[in-house]
């Protein structure tokens, strides 16, 4: 319960400025989802970024262990720029809503169906 100290020690997983420089991209942080499997195993997490603060996002899975994004060589997740939503259905498995194309969306740009 660190979080909870006066003065907690915080330790930075990702750090976006220096991700932003490293990629040239003005990033946002838009918000994560963890891979819940339980108490004893949470490695995995989807960071979601925003280039300049827009509604548009990219999600790349990131491994908690390993502090690194998880290469898509390598069985990661990368969710293209889009008005999209997802969450994990399993470790190798994400319900994704949009992405697919301007047929799957409404006419305010956001996801109308969800995929596995």
């Amino acid at each position: 319960d660190e979080y909870r100290k006066p003065e907690p020690a915080w330790e930075t997983v990702l750090d976006v400025d220096a991700l932003g420089a490293a990629e040239g991209v003005s990033w946002v942080w838009a918000g994560s989802t963890v891979l819940d499997e339980g108490p004893v195993r949470t490695d995995r997490v989807m960071i979601s970024l925003s280039r300049g603060g827009s509604d548009a996002t990219v999600a790349r899975e990131f491994d908690l262990d390993k502090m690194a994004f998880v290469p898509v060589a390598e069985g990661g997740f990368e969710l293209p720029e889009g008005k999209s939503d997802f969450c994990y259905k399993e470790r190798d498995t994400l319900l994704v809503g949009g992405v697919f194309g301007e047929a799957e969306m409404t006419t305010s740009g956001y996801p109308r169906t969800v995929r596995e």
